[in-house]
């Protein structure tokens, strides 16, 4: 939609009419002129009835989603590990960085013990004893299913 500047226009702040001819039929748009060097700002019902925006009331996929957790139930039933070595390949000139550990609220800090605990018995984590080039800090999520650590 293009719209031309109306300099020297006398009746800034009344109403503009003008047709749109984008759809099969003429439709009549109430505009008002203002004194601005702004983009012109054109409303919701006129975007839609000018075919300027599609409005979509409904979607239907034909076929029911099946939840992900119902569709690979063996992999979410338990906590597995894969066998093996993983290599990470790291870009060239990487530098090794260690972040300080975030703070942890005293509320939530039995409740991090519990689950660092259960988490180290399933295997999931080791405890480390010496030093290591690469830390990043904890974060703790307050959610059924999560303890993240940011990169």
């Amino acid at each position: 939609m293009w719209m031309w500047p109306m300099h020297g226009y006398s009746n800034l702040g009344a109403p503009v009419y003008t047709k749109g001819h984008k759809t099969s039929s003429a439709v009549t748009h109430k505009f008002y002129i203002v004194d601005s060097p702004s983009a012109p700002i054109i409303g919701n019902q006129s975007s839609i009835s000018l075919n300027l925006i599609n409005l979509i009331l409904n979607v239907n996929s034909g076929e029911p989603q099946t939840c992900v957790h119902d569709q690979y139930i063996k992999v979410f039933d338990e906590i597995s590990r894969l066998e093996g070595k993983c290599n990470i390949h790291l870009k060239d000139g990487s530098v090794p960085t260690a972040y300080p550990a975030r703070r942890v609220p005293e509320a939530l800090k039995d409740k991090l013990l519990h689950k660092l605990i259960q988490m180290e018995k399933n295997g999931i984590i080791e405890k480390i004893t010496e030093p290591t080039e690469w830390v990043n800090p904890m974060v703790m999520v307050e959610k059924k299913l999560q303890v993240c650590s940011c990169a």
